[in-house]
């Protein structure tokens, strides 16, 4: 089974420098470590609508109010037909069991559809993957790392490491 994992996890990390085909939207700090799944920073309007016409089905927001853009997020995503969760996370002290729960539960509810995710950079999406496979997936620590990083964890890894080992069983 860790021989599995391992393997998956290798796929995956090549799978996250894809390069995307020309519909998809061009946002910052893209990745795509599946296919279905687009992970980056702020998309613009224009970004947005491409992505409605590309076939994305669901717009997941990590950014907090401050940081919101100068147009309406949630209703220029609506109007184009997708579906928008906002679940603000402002860094370290957001990647709460309660956030990772609500995360848990919006994968769960999103399924199969295509979904644009984003934060600043990717970074605080790649934290959430990594602590939702940890902790409810029950991944260990070093899988859901390396997992987090193919979906964008960079400078909140050592957070996230901390709270997987603290959850981890004796």
């Amino acid at each position: 089974m860790a021989a599995f994992r391992t393997a998956l996890l290798l796929i995956l990390s090549i799978c996250a420098g894809i390069v995307f085909a020309a519909d998809l939207p061009e946002i910052p700090f893209a990745t795509q470590p599946s296919e279905g799944l687009l992970i980056g920073g702020q998309p613009d309007e224009a970004a947005l609508r491409q992505a409605a016409a590309a076939g994305t089905r669901v717009v997941v927001n990590l950014r907090t109010e401050g940081e919101q853009v100068e147009f309406d997020e949630e209703r220029l995503v609506t109007e184009l037909g997708m579906d928008y969760f906002w679940l603000p996370i402002a860094g370290a002290d957001d990647l709460t069991p309660e956030n990772v729960q609500i995360f848990d539960h919006i994968l769960a509810t999103i399924g199969d559809k295509p979904v644009l995710m984003h934060c600043g950079s990717g970074n605080r999406v790649g934290a959430l993957f990594a602590l939702q496979a940890g902790l409810h997936r029950g991944v260990e620590t070093e899988a859901a790392i390396e997992l987090g990083r193919v979906h964008g964890l960079t400078k909140l890894e050592d957070a996230v490491r901390a709270r997987l080992e603290a959850a981890a069983p004796e």
